[in-house]
């Protein structure tokens, strides 16, 4: 199995068999899958990683019909997938467009059906997955603090990339949110300065007060509020 451009493992046709005997679990609700999960992860090499694309699968058919509690479902096995889990759903955060291998049909609020050839990311599957990755953790920060994440083209990809590493709230999550104060931007600024007020009152993380107090300074009247 190669994740990006590396190879992380190797898995047999029996490998595979037990995964998915074991993933069937996960998508029944069945209570053995928490054992058969911590036994899959025990293996190491490739099978956190196997798992975390499950799970991102999951997620992307789980936006179109499913609930809160599936969202949190998925977060809770995140977090236990870990590191190997941050690529697959931060990618996916500020990924605004994918080709679909098939035109789809699609209904608009008018009533008019059209043809959608593109997959585009929104608001509320951003928002999911900075749930996703605050709920990985402290593991999620350096990749989210890069500048491809922290600076990524789209507006909504930095603002949720921004809430993720306030909702997380350690250290250089807050250092990294603190260097977002010298955008240009002011919803960038507006943006870290929310995201840091997670960082104090969610995480009780007292570093994040100092830049706070510098946003009350900022010359957008949004940004002080």
């Amino acid at each position: 199995l190669f994740v990006e451009n590396v190879e992380v493992g190797r898995l047999t046709r029996d490998d595979w068999r037990q995964f998915n005997e074991a993933w069937l679990l996960f998508v029944r609700k069945d209570k053995a899958w928490e054992p058969a999960r911590d036994a899959w992860l025990a293996r190491g090499g490739a099978a956190p990683y196997v798992l975390a694309e499950n799970l991102l699968r999951y997620f992307i058919s789980a936006t179109a019909y499913g609930t809160r509690q599936e969202i949190a479902r998925i977060a809770v096995n995140a977090k236990v997938v870990g590191a190997p889990a941050v690529g697959y759903f931060a990618n996916f955060l500020v990924l605004e467009s994918w080709p679909l291998k098939e035109p789809a049909k699609v209904r608009g609020p008018d009533g008019n059906v059209r043809t959608v050839t593109e997959w585009r990311n929104d608001d509320v599957t951003r928002q999911q997955l900075a749930i996703i990755l605050s709920a990985v953790g402290p593991a999620a920060v350096p990749r989210l603090a890069s500048p491809p994440f922290l600076r990524a083209p789209q507006p909504s990809a930095r603002r949720y990339v921004m809430y993720a590493l306030g909702r997380i709230g350690d250290d250089p999550a807050i250092a990294a949110l603190g260097s977002m104060q010298g955008s240009a931007d002011w919803q960038d600024r507006g943006s870290a300065a929310k995201s840091l007020g997670f960082a104090l009152n969610l995480r009780k993380n007292p570093k994040a007060r100092p830049y706070l107090e510098r946003a009350m300074s900022d010359p957008d009247g949004f940004v002080r509020k």
